[in-house]
């Protein structure tokens, strides 16, 4: 089976590579930081595992649709997309009156899951089957302050995940979402410090109050996430669509 994943190169995206690539998948990693990609890659062919690297960026219709066309033709087929693509940022009425912060949030979180989302299934259905799992956020399902356009983006995943399973079922593809709370990644931890710099806390003071929230009371770990995405794919969740699981320890 073949796997492709975008944001393969850190944090969610390269626990789940690693996660189906160790179920025997040949797993792309995708990623826009080609020098992050390219050691990601390395270090996990080191473990034996059977990942190729391809630069991408997400954002850009011409080069989603160049690079998956390009995987499909060297792998001959396209069986498990994971969408893990993300940035994240502060974002309020005033920060964004230049729209830089809103613009660059919708488009890789939302648009570029679309985008590769649609190059996706328009291969799968050619092979009579396929699993599209999108990484949203348990902030896809509720609104917080200082995060307007983060909100906008991962509710509007949530929502692309309902409808395109509706579009893409005649076809055999399943699509569901999975909406991690706070994540022990790179960009987990650089939220919290950009929320906690805006209201003048210390980091590690501002990480406490964040995890007294949770009821688990702790961060959940990438490899928590992929064994979700692990479940989606297998054949128990073949009857699985159109849903949106949250892993947040009952934030």
């Amino acid at each position: 089976m073949i796997a492709l994943v975008t944001g393969g190169s850190r944090g969610i995206g390269r626990a789940i590579a690693a996660y189906l690539a160790r179920q025997g998948m040949t797993t792309w990693l995708c990623s826009q930081n080609r020098e992050r990609l390219n050691q990601t890659c390395q270090e996990l062919q080191a473990q034996g595992l059977p990942v190729k690297a391809q630069e991408l960026d997400v954002t850009s219709a011409w080069e989603v649709e160049e690079v998956f066309a390009k995987i499909v033709a060297e792998s001959g087929r396209l069986d498990v997309l994971v969408t893990a693509a993300g940035v994240s940022g502060f974002s309020d009425l005033e920060s964004d009156q230049d729209m830089q912060i809103w613009q660059r949030i919708i488009s890789t979180n939302l648009t570029g899951t679309y985008l590769c989302s649609r190059a996706a299934v328009l291969e799968m259905r050619k092979t009579g089957g396929g699993r599209v799992i999108h990484i949203s956020s348990v902030l896809g399902l509720k609104g917080i302050r200082h995060s307007l356009a983060y909100c906008a983006a991962k509710h509007g995943v949530v929502g692309l995940t309902r409808a395109l399973a509706q579009d893409v079922m005649p076809w055999g593809i399943t699509v569901n979402a999975v909406c991690p709370g706070w994540v022990r990644t790179d960009m987990g931890q650089q939220s919290m410090a950009a929320i906690a710099e805006h209201y003048d806390l210390p980091p590690a003071v501002f990480e406490e109050e964040e995890l007294r929230a949770v009821p688990l009371g702790r961060w959940i770990e990438p490899e928590e996430v992929a064994e979700m995405v692990g479940y989606l794919i297998s054949p128990q969740a073949a009857a699985v669509t159109g849903q949106a699981f949250e892993i947040s320890g009952g934030l």
